[in-house]
């Protein structure tokens, strides 16, 4: 299967404000599968600096709330 490179149509976003969003990025332990534990563990990175598309980008206005419309889980 092959996927698109994308590399360039990503706009670096960095989140200010709010509850929950990192201070300074970090790793977490969580699950795989939360019904199936044996498959083990995954990292998952949080931090204030994200990647969005071009196109979701172009949709954000200045200092509009867009987390909980986007539902981003970095």
């Amino acid at each position: 299967m092959l996927f698109p490179n994308t590399s360039d149509c990503r706009v670096p976003v960095t989140l200010v404000g709010g509850e929950g969003v990192p201070v300074s990025p970090y790793a977490k332990s969580l699950p795989c599968h939360k019904k199936n534990p044996d498959l083990g563990e995954k990292q998952i990175y949080y931090s204030k600096d994200i990647f969005v598309e071009q196109e979701d980008a172009r949709t954000f206005k200045l200092d509009e709330e867009v987390l909980p419309t986007l539902n981003l889980l970095i």
